[in-house]
C-alpha cells in the first residue's frame, strides 16, 4: 500500500515537468506578456532545485510522512495559483509553488519506498514504482495534447489540485510514521550555498541559448556556481553536519550512478522537449495526435520497469541496465535517421524501444545506488540524485536546444523547408545517440551479481541494527 501511495505523488511530480510542453503556445497566445513562456518550465525546474539540498534533512529530522505530506499540500496550492493565475507572471509564480513542493515528492517517496522494503526486495518494489515516475515523462505529451486540445491549458493544472487532494488523504491515512529519523542541526548557511548553485546552474543552462556564450550574465553566472561550489564542497568537510555530506561521493558506486542518471536522463528528455516539436514543425501533426503517437514510450515503461527491478534482485544491476541502455541507443539511433516520409509506425516502434530501455535501467540505476549507501545518507543521495537528474535533464534541453538554433535560426524549427528542419533534428538525436553511447560504457562498471549481493546483505544488517532506534 506504500508504493501505490507515493506513486501518486511521484507521477504528479515528474508529468508535471512535460505536460506542459504541448501547452506552451496556447499559454503565449492567452497570456503573453513581457515574461517568455519558456519560463513557465525554467520556474518549476528553478524551484525543484532550490527545494532540495534541504530534502534530505526535513525528512530525517521531521520524518518521512510528514514531509511528504507537506510537499504534496505545496504543489496543490502552486497548481492551485497556476490554474486561476491571470497573467504570465503569476502563473511562473505558481510554478516554482509547483517545482518547491513536487521536486521533493520523488526523493521523500524514493526513500519511503526503500525504507519499506528489504534489500533484496527493493528492486521488484522500485521497478513497479518506476511505471509512474520513469513513465510520467512519456505520458506528459499525451495527456497534455488531450487536454489542451479538448478543454484547454488550464484544465492541467485543476487536474493537479484534484490529485494533489487525493495523494494528500492517501499519504495520512496510509502512510507508516516509521522510518530512520536523526536530530541534526540545519546548516541554514549550507542550504543557501546549494540552493544558490543549483539555481543559478539551471537559470545559466535554461538561457544559455538566449544569451549567448559571449554574454557577460552567463559567464557571471557560470563563475559564481564554480565557486559556490568548491566553497560549499570545502566547508561541508569542515562542519560536523552539512546539509549535503560530500563524503558520500568516496562511495564508487554511488558515483557511477549519479553519472548513469545523468546520461539516462539527457538522451530521455531529448526525446520528451523535442520530438513533439519535431513532429508538429516537420510533419505539421496537432497537438492531440502528437501526443497519441509518443503514447508507445509510455507503455514500453510500464512493460519493462517491473522487469527491470525483478531482474535486479536477482542478478544485480549491471545487466538490466545494460540491456536497457542498448535498447536506448538503437531507438536513439532510429530517431536520428528519420526521414520526411517516414512512416508513423517506424517512430512508434522506437517510442516503444526507446520507453523498454528506460523501463529497464532507470530503477536498477536507482537501487544500485541506494543499496550503496549506508543509511545515514539514503535520504540526502536521493535528493542528490533526483537533483543530477533534473540538472542534466535541463542542461540536456538547453543544449540540444542550441543546437538546433545554430542549425535552423530557432529551437523549433520553423519557418525552415521541412527537409532542412529534419536534418536538424536529426543531428540533435544523434548527439543524444552519442550520449547514451556514453552512458552504455558507463553501465559496465556497475557491481555485477556477486558484489550487488554483498551490498544487499550489508544494508540488510544495517537495517536490522538500527530497527530499535527508529521511531
Amino acid at each position: 500500500m506504500t508504493l501505490w501511495v507515493v506513486l501518486v505523488g511521484g507521477y504528479c511530480a515528474i508529468l508535471n515537468i512535460t505536460v506542459i510542453s504541448v501547452a506552451l503556445p496556447d499559454i503565449q497566445t492567452d497570456l503573453g506578456g513581457s515574461i517568455d513562456v519558456d519560463w513557465v518550465a525554467t520556474a518549476f525546474l528553478v524551484g525543484v532545485v532550490f527545494g532540495l539540498p534541504a530534502t534530505g534533512w526535513l525528512a530525517d529530522r521531521f520524518g518521512r510522512k510528514t514531509v511528504y505530506s507537506a510537499c504534496v499540500v505545496v504543489f496543490g496550492i502552486g497548481s492551485l495559483l497556476c490554474a486561476w493565475a491571470p497573467d504570465m507572471s503569476l502563473l511562473v509564480g505558481g510554478r516554482f509553488v509547483q517545482g518547491t513542493g513536487g521536486g521533493a515528492l520523488i526523493p521523500v517517496g524514493m526513500t519511503i519506498v526503500l525504507e519499506a522494503f528489504p534489500p533484496e526486495k527493493r528492486g521488484t518494489a522500485m521497478g513497479l514504482w518506476g511505471i509512474g515516475t520513469a513513465g510520467a515523462p512519456a505520458a506528459g505529451p499525451v495527456v497534455g495534447g488531450w487536454l489542451v486540445t479538448s478543454v484547454g491549458w488550464r484544465s492541467i493544472f485543476v487536474v493537479f489540485v484534484a490529485l494533489a487532494a487525493v495523494a494528500l488523504v492517501f499519504a495520512l491515512a496510509l502512510l507508516p510514521s516509521s522510518g530512520y529519523r536523526q536530530r541534526r542541526r540545519f546548516d541554514a548557511l549550507g542550504w543557501c550555498m546549494a540552493s544558490a548553485v543549483a539555481v543559478l546552474a539551471v537559470i545559466a543552462v535554461r538561457q544559455a541559448p538566449s544569451l549567448g556564450g559571449t554574454s557577460p550574465v552567463l559567464w557571471a553566472m557560470a563563475a559564481a556556481v564554480v565557486v559556490l561550489s568548491l566553497w560549499l564542497v570545502l566547508r561541508s568537510l569542515k562542519v560536523s553536519d552539512p546539509i549535503i555530506d560530500f563524503r558520500m561521493f568516496g562511495n564508487w558506486t554511488f558515483n557511477l550512478t549519479v553519472a548513469l542518471t545523468a546520461f539516462i536522463n539527457v538522451a530521455q528528455y531529448a526525446r520528451v522537449n523535442f520530438l513533439a516539436v519535431e513532429l508538429q514543425t516537420v510533419r505539421g501533426f496537432d497537438a492531440q495526435y502528437v501526443g497519441l503517437l509518443l503514447a508507445p514510450a509510455a507503455i514500453g515503461v510500464a512493460l519493462a520497469g517491473p522487469l527491470g527491478g525483478r531482474l535486479t534482485d536477482r542478478v544485480g544491476a549491471r545487466t538490466p541496465v545494460i540491456c536497457g541502455l542498448v535498447a536506448i541507443v538503437v531507438s536513439m539511433w532510429m530517431l536520428a535517421t528519420l526521414r520526411t516520409d517516414t512512416p508513423s509506425w517506424q517512430i512508434a516502434v522506437a517510442l516503444v524501444l526507446q520507453g523498454c530501455g528506460i523501463g529497464l535501467a532507470n530503477m536498477p540505476v536507482t537501487v544500485a545506488s541506494m543499496n550503496s549507501l549506508p543509511q545515514r545518507y539514503v535520504a540526502q543521495g536521493s535528493a542528490i540524485t533526483n537533483l543530477a537528474g533534473q540538472f542534466s535533464a535541463a542542461a540536456g534541453a538547453a543544449m540540444f536546444g542550441a543546437l538546433l538554433v545554430a542549425q535552423v535560426g530557432n529551437a523549433t524549427g520553423e519557418g525552415v523547408p521541412a527537409g532542412t528542419a529534419q536534418e536538424a533534428f536529426n543531428n540533435l538525436f544523434l548527439t543524444a545517440f552519442w550520449v547514451a553511447v556514453g552512458g552504455l560504457l558507463v553501465a559496465f562498471l556497475l557491481p555485477g551479481k556477486r558484489r550487488y549481493a554483498v551490498l544487499s546483505r550489508l544494508r540488510a544488517d544495517e537495517a536490522a541494527a538500527e530497527t530499535p532506534s527508529r521511531s
